[in-house]
């Protein structure tokens, strides 16, 4: 039997299957996150700068929704920037923490509206690497379906 592909967990035969714990327990590097070339991918990277910059004149908070092992939430947190990494993988979760000690991740859905608003974040960051800009946390699916309709 062939070993399973993390892409299979997502999307099998055309059908969504979103099996997102599964593929965090049974593969070791899903979206290929801790290769060099998506650490380094030119949208995360500007999407950090812009967030970097932005928070030199303004008290920024920032959630990056669909975390995984929290590269993203990492490297803000270490540059001083409230952030915190969420996923709806238990088991993503629990690998961020253990690869970053001193961040802030928990386990929330991207439409759990009650999280986002007790976290007060206005930035949000998809782990594509698009920054949005929200007023409000009900704003955050219209935001994430613009952004995406980008790609």
């Amino acid at each position: 039997m062939a070993e399973k592909r993390y892409q299979d967990y997502v999307i099998k035969d055309g059908k969504f299957v979103g099996d997102f714990e599964g593929m965090y327990k049974d593969c070791e590097n899903p979206w290929l996150q801790s290769d060099d070339e998506n650490v380094f991918d030119s949208r995360r990277a500007i999407a950090k700068t812009w967030i970097k910059k932005i928070s030199l004149k303004s008290n920024v908070r920032v959630c990056e929704i669909g975390c995984g092992f929290g590269h993203i939430t990492a490297e803000l947190t270490n540059d001083g920037i409230c952030c915190v990494g969420s996923d709806i993988s238990p088991t993503a979760i629990e690998k961020a923490k253990a690869l970053n000690k001193n961040c802030d991740f928990v386990v929330a859905n991207f439409d759990d509206f009650d999280f986002y608003a007790s976290k007060k974040n206005k930035r949000i960051f998809d782990g594509r690497g698009d920054l949005v800009r929200v007023a409000s946390v009900r704003e955050i699916p219209t935001k994430l379906t613009e952004t995406s309709s980008r790609y």
